[in-house]
């Protein structure tokens, strides 16, 4: 059976900075895997790199057979990625919080189309400019 999650060698410098140091690893289908470690051990950085969204300084690593490397696209259109905290930035506008959040998962020249969608078809477009903040601290008064 092949993985559902290979690394081998799996680095990410910021500078000087390692914060991940050759991570190699292997999920097979139907694993539950933890990655557990202290603050700054790697571990969001690491799950960047396996998503698709940061590049690998060194090393190499595939989810679904394909290369978060040289198919960076296509892992991301394979999963889906749940952070533990809201993700919505309430200094951004709504309409920079959906560009931000649909840069992780499509290719460049989609993301306008595709924001712009999303607003008509949520009736979101007069709000669209407003800071994110503002809409959540009108949904907590009610």
């Amino acid at each position: 059976m092949r993985p559902a999650v290979r690394a081998r060698g799996l680095r990410r410098r910021f500078g000087a900075i390692e914060a991940v140091r050759g991570v190699d690893l292997e999920v097979f289908p139907g694993e539950v895997f933890g990655l557990l470690g202290p603050n700054g051990a790697g571990k969001t950085t690491t799950v960047r790199m396996l998503t698709g969204v940061l590049r690998p300084s060194e090393g190499e690593a595939w989810v679904l057979g394909k290369s978060v490397v040289k198919e960076p696209e296509a892992v991301k259109a394979t999963i889906g990625y749940a952070t533990q905290e809201a993700s919505v930035y309430p200094y951004l506008t709504a309409r920079q919080n959906l560009e931000f959040r649909a840069g992780l998962y499509l290719p460049r020249n989609q993301v306008a189309n595709a924001v712009e969608e999303a607003l008509s078809r949520f009736g979101l477009a007069e709000v669209a400019r407003r800071s994110a903040g503002n809409h959540a601290q009108g949904a907590r008064s009610f």
